[in-house]
């Protein structure tokens, strides 16, 4: 095989990477992405970017990076009604195993507010998999989004404001938990402090670091589920370290 003929067929590898992470639906779940990870991804990997010090190796060191950045995409998608639009265009490189790519994320809010990221990244290829990446001339327009550009609940908007300026006017006191939600679809939802839960005999104490929102944590914010009760912790499906 040629130069020329390794080239275009690192290329073509590129495009249909790049093609499959801009055309994946971040609002319909996060497993699509994993499955690109592992399917053009090498296991002994490493990724850098030009806001962080030190570079990340290895692919089960760097899934959890991964499954962090994801899943707050996901439920912004999902659940706050943030239409997230993916680009890429390829950037012409004439080093050796080697291709350079442009990103563009436009999150587009409910409301009406907006926000774009932009950065580029450099691939290294053994093959068919990437070997080495790195994220670098991370630009943003706009945002970011906050609690009142999502529509969660019935919440966003004018009625995001109601909600923040009701939590100021009863006091919130500084603690290390702020969860607590108005029930039923006549009250505002809003974070409040609330005691951080203490360790006691045959229980552990866990640091969540991941929670699904499952259909039922759906409906309560609506008012649909009268037995819950405030103050509420949402996310029944956790993860986290002991």
């Amino acid at each position: 095989m040629t130069k020329t003929q390794m080239t275009s067929q690192l290329h073509e590898r590129e495009e249909l990477l790049n093609r499959a992470i801009a055309n994946a639906d971040i609002s319909r779940s996060v497993e699509e992405y994993f499955e690109i990870f592992d399917a053009f991804y090498a296991e002994d990997m490493t990724v850098s970017s030009d806001q962080k010090e030190e570079p990340i190796s290895g692919k089960a060191t760097i899934r959890p990076f991964l499954f962090n950045f994801l899943v707050p995409l996901h439920i912004i998608a999902e659940i706050g009604g943030v239409k997230v639009t993916v680009r890429a265009t390829s950037i012409p490189g004439d080093v050796a195993k080697e291709t350079h790519s442009a990103w563009t994320v436009d999150l587009a809010g409910p409301f009406g507010a907006k926000c774009t990221l932009t950065w580029s990244v450099l691939r290294r290829w053994n093959g068919s998999r990437v070997v080495y990446e790195c994220h670098y001339d991370h630009h943003q327009t706009g945002g970011p989004l906050t609690f009142e550009d999502l529509h969660i609940g019935g919440l966003g908007g004018a009625n995001g404001q109601v909600a923040s300026e009701n939590a100021l006017s009863e006091g919130v006191s500084s603690s290390d938990l702020r969860v607590r939600m108005g029930s039923g679809p006549e009250r505002p939802r809003y974070l409040v402090d609330i005691p951080k839960p203490q360790v006691s005999a045959g229980r552990v104490l866990v640091k969540i670091t991941a929670a699904g929102v499952t259909p039922l944590e759906h409906t309560i914010p609506s008012g649909g589920y009268p037995r819950a009760k405030a103050p509420l912790v949402l996310g029944s499906e956790g993860g986290g370290r002991c």
